[in-house]
């Protein structure tokens, strides 16, 4: 128990340390108006309506004053830059031979990253975010009008994943879009382990009913594969309804993943990339297969109750097992059974826009063994762009707890 409070002093000490910042994300900088405007009170970062719009404009939508030279440049007259940086400790007990152990982590930052993205003209604009080698880009090329759009769009990522080509659910079908930090519990797609590097050229058509997303891909990131030869892209699949249902923004979706990617090596030396089964040695000469195949479905609805923010957040995800012969399957390395799970969470605005809580639970099977959890989670949001998050989890057949604080800023 000393240990422990010692740990919660040192959490409270830093969070106090940070009580009077205030910071001003890239998109919001470029529309002129608060995070609000496209994240719902229900649970930052969860995207509402506007949000949804906004990123399915490519990001080029502006209220700013812009650079024009001879109608052919229309670019802000200021660069969208950003950091995210988040500070945890975390503190778990677990069993080991018949003994009960406690372990204590400060991660100062536990990650941060450098964050930009906006207009590039009137149809084109990006998303960079990242540290040193590990980034993210995204450029979207849009037509459309504000009631629908269509893209395309390249884009390598090193943790996002196939779905990093376009997606807006508040699921956990991408890693930063998932409304508690240990997303593994609450979100089906990254129990999987969907969240991997991706290099890809994908599609998506938006509107306010319904939009569709795929993309060829390879489960790698861009530069690591700049000198392999890819014989053979993966696929990736995408649909989601979200209509509003008496004042309810739902949304109810399925992803897919499926087929297999081929790399082969054609230069006179042996190259070792990053996979997410871990580094992959290629011979001059050689191939390299690897199976990526999924699927997921996902519904979330977010409304009022008496002028309370409630959220609802389910999904299921499944990955085959790897066949005994057959290149692995990324999201699945046994080769005798099957990984599925289904996780929820309910998240209620206590007091909307500062505070909320939320209990989740998961049942998975991994391994041949139950992975059963349960989550709750509180959040006291001291600003828009200051949270203070705390996670208290059980995993039940691990026979182990966890509880972990995070502060988050973006500036």
């Amino acid at each position: 128990m000393k240990g422990r409070g010692r740990l919660l002093l040192l959490i409270v000490a830093v969070f106090l340390g940070f009580k009077y910042s205030e910071a001003v994300p890239s998109f919001a900088r470029q529309m002129n108006t608060s995070c609000n405007t496209c994240h719902s009170p229900h649970s930052f970062p969860s995207l509402n309506s506007y949000g949804r719009f906004f990123k399915a404009s490519g990001y080029t939508q502006i209220r700013q004053p812009t650079i024009k030279e001879a109608d052919f440049l229309s670019i802000p007259k200021v660069l969208n830059l950003s950091i995210v940086a988040k500070l945890k400790a975390i503190g778990e007990t677990k069993s080991m031979e018949r003994k009960e152990i406690f372990e204590r982590k400060i991660q100062f930052p536990s990650e941060w990253e450098l964050f930009a993205g906006g207009r590039i003209g009137e149809n084109v604009g990006y998303i960079a975010k990242g540290a040193g080698s590990a980034f993210t880009l995204r450029m979207p090329f849009v037509v459309g009008t504000k009631k629908n759009y269509f893209g395309i769009v390249p884009y390598t990522t090193y943790n996002l994943g196939a779905p990093a080509v376009f997606e807006v659910m508040n699921t956990g079908a991408v890693s930063n879009l998932v409304i508690l930090e240990t997303s593994e519990v609450i979100s089906a797609q990254q129990y999987i382990g969907t969240g991997t590097p991706a290099t890809g050229l994908g599609f998506y058509y938006y509107s306010n009913l319904f939009y569709i997303a795929g993309a060829l891909w390879a489960p790698f990131y861009g530069r690591e594969i700049a000198v392999l030869d890819i014989k053979e892209f993966s696929n990736y699949g995408r649909v989601v309804f979200t209509p509003n249902l008496a004042g309810w923004d739902v949304g109810l979706g399925l992803q897919y993943w499926g087929g297999k990617t081929v790399v082969r090596n054609n230069t006179r030396e042996t190259i070792t990339v990053n996979s997410p089964i871990g580094s992959i040695s290629i011979d001059p000469n050689e191939e390299e297969s690897l199976f990526t195949r999924a699927l997921a479905l996902d519904f979330q609805a977010m409304g009022y109750i008496r002028n309370i923010p409630l959220g609802v957040f389910l999904t299921y995800g499944q990955s085959p097992l790897s066949k005994t012969g057959e290149p692995t399957n990324i999201f699945n390395t046994n080769p005798q059974l099957e990984k599925t799970v289904i996780a929820g969470l309910v998240e209620l605005g206590v007091i909307p826009d500062i505070i909320n809580v939320s209990l989740g639970y998961r049942k998975a099977r991994n391994e041949g063994r139950d992975d059963n959890a349960y989550i709750f989670g509180a959040k006291y949001h001291l600003h828009r762009n200051v949270q203070f998050q705390v996670n208290y989890i059980s995993e039940t057949d691990r026979k182990a707890s966890t509880f972990m604080s995070m502060l988050y800023t973006a500036f």
